[in-house]
């Protein structure tokens, strides 16, 4: 075996393995098995005007097991700091490419030796 399996488990893909409900009964169990390892946290369905806590995921699931899906994240957790450095950037291109015309040219000032 190469490890390029297409059917098997891999280092590159994002597996959710479900087990049973919490005790509030609001979330599922799950093990997660990503490219830095292993963790242990739970899963809970988004509701219509609630703010998502963690990451937003699609999952897939796979023929091995009734309980085993692959995960697609499509919305990272914004308290990740893996996902970036510092606050989220707010201003558009749009913003970015209107500056001259809002606030004038730049223009470099010399300074005094």
């Amino acid at each position: 075996m190469n490890g390029e399996e297409k059917d098997g488990p891999s280092n590159e893909r994002d597996l959710i393995y479900i087990g049973g409900a919490t005790e509030r009964g609001d979330a599922y169990q799950i093990l997660r098995a990503t490219r830095q390892g292993l963790e242990v946290g739970e899963l809970r369905p988004t509701k219509e005007g609630e703010p998502v806590q963690g990451e937003l995921v699609r999952l897939t699931k796979l023929p091995q097991s009734d309980r085993l899906f692959e995960a697609e994240v499509l919305l990272p957790d914004p308290r990740d700091k893996r996902h970036g450095h510092g606050p989220p950037q707010v201003a558009t291109e749009a913003w970015r490419n209107n500056w001259e015309a809002i606030f004038g040219s730049r223009t470099k000032t010399e300074l005094p030796n």
